[in-house]
């Protein structure tokens, strides 16, 4: 069985610090899923960077990889069909990327008004 934590549980830590607290303080678990932007709080990730830079990428990676953690999912979640035009448009930015930008990250799951998709 593999059991994961969401690490916007963790918002006031640092990466590392909660990586380390994680690894220290729940050996059982394996993955985390991380927030990437919608309503998600991103403290844990630059999207940005590790799109447009492949070796921030594999570093970041290796952080999660280094304590023995997987990558779960990147969790972008939000509300495309909000009436406030302002919260609507909060996620299309990142989870209507083009699949090739995606595809740098082990797993990213998102539901739009199109549907799920992975």
């Amino acid at each position: 069985m593999r059991l994961g934590v969401v690490l916007e549980a963790f918002l006031d830590r640092t990466l590392d610090d909660t990586l380390d607290l994680v690894a220290r303080g729940a050996p059982q678990i394996t993955d985390m899923e991380i927030g990437v932007g919608g309503f998600a709080p991103t403290p844990h990730c630059d999207v940005q960077q590790l799109l447009r830079d492949p070796t921030a990428r594999r570093r970041w990676t290796e952080r999660l990889e280094d304590r023995g953690f997987h990558l779960s999912a990147l969790n972008v979640s939000g509300n495309p069909l909000d009436p406030d035009g302002t919260a609507s448009q909060r996620v299309p930015a990142v989870s209507r990327m083009p699949s090739t930008h995606r595809r740098p990250f082990t797993s990213w799951s998102t539901c739009d008004d199109r549907g799920p998709r992975g």
